[in-house]
């Protein structure tokens, strides 16, 4: 059984800078759309001479899921299709059960996909699952960002996702699936108006009445798109110029740049450099970083971070309460705290506290959540995204043994 590969899917695969010879894991849950795209693609994977996996994730919330999951494994077994099901094991949510289930989901994908090493992982979002996309945001007020909706491409738990099917209709999946005559099942889930993605699939037909087409929609997000990655690129040119990262966790803006910005970037600025700080288990809004962009208040906290001004300078750190507790070292071994791999030659205890002396040009409440092992240990920082201790001896050559007291903190993450 041929797919014929149109010049659009070829395109948006071209984009993806994919190996020579990938390897690719396609979501399937048996539905119309997730079946039609493991079959395209195993078209295309065998153009380049590549590999495809096929997963199901059975989330185990309704009588026969397992069932549907064996069913999907025989049929791409038939069409020689490497196939794996994953099962969601333990307790099961009882509210928001839709919004955990996709979390789960994601989870247990990127998991295998790291698993097998696998260049990405593609999804078969269509054109009507971008338009509600789009009216789920709207109805949230979302910005700039939130309303381009899905991406074709993009960046999840260290996996790239790719949606090749985003301009795809609905009507187009299933009229082709019924010509090569191949079943599909339908979760009845996809049906129930309790979930708000539901009742915006249900009411489409009226915005179609109204010229509010997925295809319509669907251009708007694409010129949305378009003008969103203009913004990042001036972001990311501005954070290059005027903003410096330091191995202290803390980062410092030029202030008089900044206030020569539009709104709309310094929004953008503010809420990518928040995003680099380990503070994501609180959500933040997008009203709370306009208030502060507007006003550009000498102090105020975001996010779980403090934002103080100084001279020509905004500064930017965690707030001491959400920084790790302190930790004490033992001689010649190496431990986690935060977002440091830290290393001492002699037994000490690190937390986070002002240096003394005092740095005169630093607000004291940034150097309050300074790392500091005590008066006279004097502490290497050294930028890595490796994590494991050999890499870092032989990338870095640590030359502790000749030091008769130092501490190194290795600074894994940091913002872009």
């Amino acid at each position: 059984m041929s797919f014929v590969i149109n010049n659009a899917f070829d395109s948006l695969m071209a984009e993806a800078n994919l190996p020579v010879h990938p390897t690719l894991v396609v979501g399937v849950s048996g539905g119309a759309d997730s079946l039609y795209l493991t079959l395209i693609l195993n078209e295309w994977i065998k153009k380049h001479s590549g590999k495809l996996l096929a997963v199901t994730v059975d989330h185990a919330l309704r009588p026969g899921s397992a069932k549907e999951a064996e069913a999907v494994h025989q049929f791409l077994s038939r069409h020689a299709i490497l196939h794996e099901i994953l099962v969601w094991a333990g307790d099961k949510p009882k509210t928001r059960i839709e919004e955990k289930a996709r979390v789960k989901r994601y989870q247990l994908l990127c998991d295998f996909c790291k698993e097998q090493q696998a260049d990405a992982l593609c999804l078969a979002h269509h054109q009507e699952d971008q338009a509600e996309t789009f009216f789920l945001r709207l109805t949230r007020s979302s910005g700039l960002k939130g309303l381009a909706s899905m991406r074709f491409q993009s960046m999840q738990n260290g996996v790239k996702i790719l949606r090749p099917l985003l301009t795809t209709s609905k009507k187009n999946i299933v009229e082709t699936l019924r010509k090569k005559h191949i079943p599909w099942f339908e979760d009845s889930m996809n049906y129930d108006p309790s979930f708000e993605r539901v009742r915006w699939r249900l009411f489409q037909p009226k915005l179609n009445e109204m010229g509010l087409t997925p295809e319509i929609i669907g251009n708007s997000i694409q010129r949305l798109t378009r003008a969103d990655a203009a913004l990042d690129f001036y972001m990311h040119q501005f954070i290059k110029n005027h903003v410096i990262f330091f191995p202290e966790n803390y980062l410092e803006i030029s202030l008089s740049h900044f206030n020569q910005l539009p709104l709309e970037l310094k929004v953008r600025i503010i809420e990518n450099l928040l995003s680099s700080f380990t503070c994501k288990e609180k959500n933040i809004s997008l009203k709370s970083i306009e208030k502060i962009a507007k006003e550009i208040p000498k102090y105020a906290t975001l996010n779980l971070c403090q934002w103080v001004i100084k001279k020509d300078s905004i500064f930017i750190a965690l707030e001491p309460k959400y920084l790790p507790s302190a930790i004490k070292l033992s001689a010649m071994q190496w431990a986690h705290w935060g977002d440091y791999l830290v290393f001492s030659t002699i037994p000490c205890t690190l937390q986070h506290q002002a240096p003394k002396p005092r740095v005169k040009k630093i607000p004291y409440l940034i150097q309050r959540t300074f790392p500091w092992a005590g008066l006279n240990i004097p502490m290497c920082f050294i930028n890595s995204q490796e994590k494991t201790q050999k890499e870092l001896e032989k990338s870095f050559n640590l030359d502790y043994k000749n030091h008769k007291s130092i501490v190194y903190l290795v600074w894994s993450k940091r913002g872009d």
